[in-house]
């Protein structure tokens, strides 16, 4: 009978994988992970992960590198309109005798 994944342990994967947003090989990944996963565990891990569509391979000159899909959304807000009325006087800046002036007339 095969060992059960644990959740957690696709977490640290993904977290991993995360931290290199360019896309990481396998051996970086586990350096990330630390030696206490054998290589061909994270292998498994990380083809379940592409099964699950949690990330993505590509496949560079012999070499496989594994990243997070890119997420893009389109989102539509429609604000209401509003309509704002500003009332005021706005004068020619003067000096100190026409500011006097001004306020006699």
């Amino acid at each position: 009978m095969p060992k059960r994944i644990l959740q957690n342990e696709l977490d640290a994967v993904i977290r991993a994988v995360a931290g290199f947003p360019e896309g990481a090989r396998v051996e970086e990944i586990r350096g990330t992970l630390g030696d206490s996963v054998p290589h061909r565990t994270l292998q498994r891990w990380l083809v379940l992960l592409v099964e699950q569509k949690r990330i993505i391979v590509e496949c560079r000159a012999r070499v496989s590198r594994y990243r997070l899909p890119v997420i893009t959304a389109e989102v539509k807000i429609k604000l209401p309109y509003i309509k704002v009325e500003v009332r005021g006087e706005v004068y020619v800046p003067m000096s100190s005798e026409g500011e006097a002036l001004r306020q006699v007339v």
